[in-house]
C-alpha cells in the first residue's frame, strides 16, 4: 500500500481544477445576480445553469464517482442542477428536484456515521427554526401548495439535522456549514416566491445557494483525502 503522505500530491491536479471551477462558479453567480436584478432572465437563466454545472464538476473532479459519500453528494448536486434547469419554468417541479436532493445529502451524511448527541442538538435547533419559518410562511402559501412546502421544509430541516450528526472531521464541519447556508438561502427563495416578490431577494438567495453547493462539492475532496490510499 502506498504511504498516505502521497495522497495530497496525487490530488493536486484535482485541487487546481476545482479551484478554477470554483472561481468560474463565483464569477458566473455574480453575473447572474446582476442580470436578474436587471430583469434579464434570458441572460440570468443560462448563467445559472453554468454556475450549477461548475459545482457538479467540482464534485466529479474531486473523485465523487469513486466512493460512497462522493456518489451521494454528486447525486444531490445533480438533482440541484436539475432543479436549477426546470425550476424557472415550473417552480413546484423544481421544488421536487431539490426535495430529492436533500434526501440524497442525507444519504451522504449517513455514510459518514451519525453521532446521536450531535444530531439531537441539531434537531432541537432545527425544530425551533422550522416552526418559526413555517409560522411566517404558510399563511402566504396557497392551499394546494401548503403540503408540498411543509414537506420541503421538513426535508431540508432533516438534512441539517443529519449534517449536524455527521459534523466530525473537516468534511463534516464544512458540510454542516453548507447545510445551514442552504437552509437560509431557501428562506429567501420562499420570501421571493410567496411573501415579497421583489428582486432584491436575488442578492441573498443566489449567492447563499451557490456558496452552499460549492461547499458541498468541496467536501468530496476533503472526504476523499482522509480515506486510506488504495492499493496500486
Amino acid at each position: 500500500m502506498r504511504d498516505r503522505a502521497t495522497v495530497p500530491a496525487a490530488g493536486q491536479p484535482a485541487t487546481r481544477i476545482s479551484t478554477v471551477l470554483t472561481i468560474m462558479a463565483v464569477l458566473t453567480t455574480a453575473a447572474m445576480v446582476t442580470a436578474s436584478l436587471a430583469r434579464r432572465g434570458d441572460i440570468a437563466r443560462p448563467l445559472a445553469v453554468t454556475a450549477s454545472t461548475c459545482f457538479v464538476l467540482i464534485a466529479v473532479v474531486g473523485g465523487g464517482l469513486r466512493f460512497n459519500y462522493g456518489r451521494w453528494v454528486l447525486l444531490a448536486l445533480g438533482l440541484c442542477w436539475l432543479g436549477d434547469v426546470i425550476g424557472p419554468g415550473n417552480f413546484m417541479a423544481g421544488l421536487v428536484a431539490f426535495l430529492l436532493a436533500h434526501f440524497a445529502f442525507m444519504g451522504a451524511f449517513y455514510t459518514r456515521g451519525l453521532a446521536t448527541a450531535k444530531a439531537l442538538w441539531a434537531l432541537a435547533v432545527v425544530l425551533a427554526a422550522s416552526a418559526g419559518a413555517l409560522h411566517w410562511l404558510l399563511p402566504h402559501v396557497a392551499g394546494n401548495d401548503k403540503v408540498l412546502v411543509a414537506a420541503y421544509a421538513g426535508a431540508i430541516g432533516l438534512m441539517v439535522v443529519f449534517a449536524g450528526g455527521a459534523c466530525h472531521g473537516r468534511a463534516g464541519r464544512l458540510s454542516l456549514i453548507a447545510a445551514v447556508v442552504f437552509y437560509v438561502s431557501d428562506l429567501f427563495v420562499a420570501r421571493w416566491r410567496f411573501v415579497s416578490p421583489g428582486r432584491i431577494n436575488a442578492l441573498f438567495c443566489y449567492p447563499l445557494y451557490y456558496s452552499a453547493c460549492i461547499l458541498f462539492a468541496h467536501t468530496v475532496l476533503l472526504e476523499r483525502a482522509r480515506k486510506p490510499s488504495p492499493r496500486p
